[in-house]
């Protein structure tokens, strides 16, 4: 799928659907690796990880709203 394709598929969600780090990326136009920094920092968007929002572990999905 080419950029443009992903945004229009991402655009077309409903506004509740929770996006993962790399959807959540091209729709900031941003890459991986710095979302993945800005969460680290505390900063950035605000996420859902594991059981609740910021919550602490590893290994687990982040999800963005």
């Amino acid at each position: 799928m080419k950029v443009v394709e992903v945004l229009d598929a991402i655009n077309a969600l409903h506004p509740s659907t929770l996006l993962t780090t790399s959807e959540a990326a091209i729709f900031l136009r941003t890459s991986v690796t710095k979302m993945e920094r800005l969460r680290k920092d505390g900063d950035g968007a605000a996420y859902i990880q594991g059981d609740g929002v910021y919550a602490k572990g590893f290994n687990q999905t982040c999800l963005y709203g």
